[in-house]
């Protein structure tokens, strides 16, 4: 379920265009599809915009989807997604409510309503849920546990788990445990808890990426590397371990192997910003500007606001002393994260740079006015007095 980091139709035509008359248009192959599979590539589409951060427009699509067929499984679904990306969990009770009307019974929804409930911290009822699915009291604890590490709530992640462990000693559980011990610092524990998952299920994937990645964090690069490839073996098309292994290589200072390995996670992942970012960075080291700016550009598209593609982005355009797109690029991580410090410094840079000295000083007093080490505020308060003469 977890793996520690960090988680067709043939009918894709582009946006489909929604008319009046309950008809939908779109350009080329979409164009030739039934009116029940343009929906089906719609919801695709729109599935795929959800997972680039514009949940906002994938819900409206989703709601105008099942205005036009209100038995369209898969747009409750995706507006449900949307909606619990946003912690708009009530809602998104009603949403699989109203679809559990029309498929009673049916178990992705159970599965999703259980999550909810759990997520809510409603325990109790969705307990109940995933009984009426049939799972074990030890499949229960670790459904709610699973809920819970997909969350962010470590410690409650951490005691449902143990509850499942005292039902069933199921490698899954033993993976998850491992991954809630080391969002608390158990760095040690929760390799110990990996371990434990790969040897009760040697074809567990993720249980090897995550023994890789504890031991990518202690050093330990000949194991980390060992860990990953066996995890890649056994699942080729997962993105994140190739990833972990670009990294890994990166660490042991052969950049050509980890540039290979990030193109693999890129290419399997598109919809992961941050490996687009990853190779970006790579090639920037390797003095591969035009490369870098191309992806870099790509992963915007996905998402504009990643903050460390942005910043990236910013320092190529430093190297290569263009700083009026310094200057804008920073200015847009500030208005995304006002206590940015490095962008600050950074566009404070800039504005040196192209003569706005007045400018400098405004970005220079803001950072002096934030919570800086003594190092920083000492090189800036030298900047301004700099600036500050005539």
């Amino acid at each position: 379920r977890f793996c520690i980091l960090d988680m067709a139709s043939t009918c894709r035509g582009g946006l489909f265009q929604l008319l009046d008359d309950n008809t939908a248009r779109a350009s080329s192959w979409g164009a030739r599809c039934t009116r029940a599979r343009q929906l089906d590539a719609a919801a695709e589409h729109l599935g795929g915009e959800f997972k680039v951060g514009r949940a906002d427009s994938a819900q409206v699509y989703f709601r105008r989807a099942l205005a036009m067929d209100a038995h369209m499984r898969e747009a409750y679904i995706g507006l449900f997604k949307g909606l619990r990306g946003e912690d708009r969990l009530n809602q998104a009770i009603v949403v699989l409510e109203q679809a559990l009307t029309l498929w009673p019974g049916d178990e992705t929804l159970l599965l999703l309503l259980g999550e909810s409930y759990a997520g809510l911290g409603k325990d109790e009822q969705a307990r109940a849920v995933y009984r009426q699915l049939g799972k074990s009291p030890g499949e229960a604890w670790g459904l709610l546990g699973a809920e819970a590490l997909r969350r962010g709530n470590w410690q409650r992640a951490h005691d449902y788990l143990q509850r499942a462990l005292e039902k069933k000693k199921e490698a899954s559980f033993y993976n998850d445990l491992g991954a809630a011990q080391f969002g608390l610092g158990q760095v040690e524990a929760a390799l110990q808890s990996f371990r434990a998952a790969a040897r009760i299920d040697p074809q567990l994937a993720r249980a090897f990426a995550n023994i890789g990645r504890v031991y990518l964090q202690y050093g330990r690069l000949l194991d980390a590397t060992a860990a990953l490839e066996r995890a890649v073996a056994l699942d080729e098309q997962d993105g994140h371990f190739r990833a972990l292994l670009g990294q890994t290589y990166e660490h042991a200072g052969k950049l050509a192997e980890a540039v290979e390995w990030y193109r693999g996670a890129v290419q399997r992942a598109p919809e992961k910003v941050a490996y687009y970012n990853n190779l970006a960075f790579l090639y920037q080291q390797l003095g591969r500007s035009a490369d870098a700016k191309r992806l870099y550009i790509l992963a915007l598209e996905r998402d504009a606001e990643h903050v460390e593609t942005l910043f990236n982005l910013g320092l190529l355009y430093l190297d290569e002393g263009l700083y009026a797109q310094v200057a804008a690029v920073y200015q847009k991580i500030i208005s995304i994260n006002p206590g940015h410090i490095d962008a600050q410094v950074n566009l404070a840079t800039a504005w040196i740079n192209t003569g706005q000295r007045p400018e400098a000083l405004a970005v220079y007093e803001n950072v002096l006015a934030l919570d800086i080490d003594a190092a920083l505020r000492a090189k800036i308060s030298a900047q301004v007095r700099a600036l500050s003469q005539p």
